[in-house]
């Protein structure tokens, strides 16, 4: 049984596009099988992001590690959001990774 942190989720790939909304900033991600809560953001990372945009405002640049990123939606807002932020993204999900290198290549937040 394939699970979204295996390294290579055994499932058939069905990539799927969903918006993530906060406030009025919105990105369009790409989602598959085999990643985690494919269908939408979960609540979980939704507050985190507006956690950390609330007790980060625009300032000096920072680091940002994105650990068990997934398919991007936490290090993809705040890049959007706050793009003077370098963000780094680790998943050992190989999917899920790809999914963050597909969106990045089609457009740079």
């Amino acid at each position: 049984m394939s699970h979204y942190y295996d390294e290579d989720p055994s499932v058939i790939s069905n990539e799927q596009r969903i918006q993530y909304q906060l406030k009025h900033h919105k990105i369009d991600l790409i989602t598959d099988n085999g990643v985690f809560s494919k269908d939408k953001v979960d609540y979980g990372s939704d507050v985190l992001v507006q956690t950390f945009l609330k007790t980060h405002p625009p300032g000096p640049s920072k680091r940002i590690a994105d650990v068990g990123c997934g398919y991007g939606p936490i290090g993809l807002m705040i890049a959007k959001v706050s793009p003077h932020h370098s963000i780094t993204m680790l998943d050992v999900n190989h999917r899920a990774l790809a999914l963050v290198e597909k969106k990045q290549k089609i457009k740079r937040y």
